[in-house]
């Protein structure tokens, strides 16, 4: 299983993202990497509307292999 990190001040760390109050793991890389391109245009959504100011790059984001499934 495939988990999304993002960049935060402090490092590389789970993006927190969570599907039916459990943390989202992908079975592949490429879903991961789909959650994160669907993440970003609902996150440019929220910039037009007003409710974020930046919309976070592709480079705040990676996928690893979830060592602790």
């Amino acid at each position: 299983m495939y988990k999304v990190e993002m960049n935060f001040s402090y490092g590389w760390d789970d993006a927190g993202w969570k599907e039916d109050d459990k943390p989202m793991r992908f079975k592949t890389r490429a879903a991961a990497l789909k959650e994160i391109t669907d993440h970003r245009k609902d996150c440019k959504e929220a910039v037009k509307e007003g409710y974020l100011e930046d919309v976070p790059t592709k480079s705040d984001f990676r996928v690893v292999l979830d060592t602790h499934q």
